[in-house]
């Protein structure tokens, strides 16, 4: 298992890897000033032991790279990418349109660092890891304005659906048509994971 010094930088914000670096490159050289030669090959596998206990730490407990929120779409092949902390995702409550009735429904929203929100509605019947749910819409206001909406008769797949506070995540690719009018038919690709929070 390859897990040593830059796996735990890899982990570690780049701020507190190089105090933490510096911090033993200081031992260490204080180390072999005090002892010289012998208790230096000591003092390196004494360093040695402590990135690679360090490492393992980390990688067991501190997992945010695999837990990270995102909304990814394309839209007619042009890819777009928002991700947390830069950008706010959300999960709230929605309800999406069928056949003029209201439904109880589920909601992917972004806040992006650029002024660009996001939001993707799907139904949440019988909802669950590996259900399909009916797509509502997908509006994306750097995109189509803020009255215009991207709708169509398609499936958002649950890849992920964890307790409150924990993640869902799946994913749609459908063609799907603008609600204003002369409304344009586009590609629509999205993946997404968000926390839960109801």
């Amino acid at each position: 298992m390859r897990c040593l010094l830059f796996k735990s930088c890899y982990y570690l914000r780049i701020r507190e890897c190089f105090i933490y670096l510096t911090y033993w490159f200081v031992t260490l050289i204080l180390a072999y000033m005090k002892a010289h030669i012998k208790s230096l090959s000591i003092a390196f596998f004494f360093f040695l032991s402590l990135i690679i206990t360090s490492c393992n730490k980390n990688s067991a407990v501190n997992t945010t790279q695999d837990q990270e929120e995102f909304i990814n779409y394309s839209i007619d092949g042009t890819q777009y990418h928002y991700s947390a902390p830069g950008d706010t995702l959300g999960h709230p409550y929605h309800d999406i349109t069928e056949s003029g009735e209201f439904l109880p429904g589920e909601g992917v929203v972004c806040n992006g660092h650029d002024g660009n929100y996001i939001v993707l509605t799907f139904g949440r019947n019988g909802i669950g890891l590996n259900s399909q749910q009916q797509f509502g819409f997908f509006g994306v206001m750097a995109n189509f304005g803020q009255y215009n909406m991207l709708r169509g008769d398609a499936f958002v797949y649950i890849t992920e659906y964890g307790s409150v506070g924990e993640f869902i995540s799946g994913n749609l690719s459908a063609l799907v048509t603008e609600t204003q009018s002369p409304s344009p038919s586009h590609n629509l690709v999205i993946n997404f994971r968000v926390r839960r929070t109801y």
